[in-house]
């Protein structure tokens, strides 16, 4: 599949992931300058956690509590959003460490300056912002695997 690169396991745990990094950029950073660091920016609804261990971990720059009307089976009503930053050098590794708690049937969701990152039970799509293959892909697993259609909305 063009854009999509599979890693066939994560650590010792054995859990596949799909990545896309043959569009990222390697960058040379002179320490003496300090120039910022980009963020990467995303959305986990609390409540998709097995458990909220992670959340100490992350910088949550917003917090909203929404009454949905499409939830499905299994769903609370009321969801509690929260939008989260971290250094986009962290995308990697948050992305792994999210998919170890996020229930079934449930994704969250981030982006860096250049990719997007799905995050599911055991299994992370990254692609290029604007690959509509790679999206659909990432769109017609999620589907398969019980995220109801019209919950398969992320931004990039």
């Amino acid at each position: 599949m063009p854009g999509v690169t599979a890693i066939p396991s994560y650590s010792t745990l054995g859990i596949p992931f799909k990545l896309d990094f043959e569009n990222s950029h390697v960058r040379n950073v002179d320490t003496k300058e300090n120039p910022p660091l980009a963020h990467l920016t995303g959305l986990l609804i609390a409540e998709s956690l097995k458990n909220q261990s992670i959340l100490s971990s992350l910088k949550i720059s917003k917090t909203e509590t929404w009454d949905v009307e499409n939830t499905e089976k299994g769903q609370p009503e009321r969801w509690t959003a929260l939008t989260f930053e971290a250094d986009e050098e962290e995308a990697e590794e948050l992305a792994k460490s999210l998919s170890l708690v996020i229930r079934p049937e449930w994704y969250a969701n981030f982006s860096t300056t250049t990719h997007v990152f799905l995050i599911l039970e055991n299994r992370v799509f990254c692609y290029v912002k604007g690959d509509k293959a790679a999206r659909a892909e990432a769109e017609s697993y999620a589907v398969s695997v019980g995220i109801p259609i019209s919950q398969v909305d992320w931004s990039e």
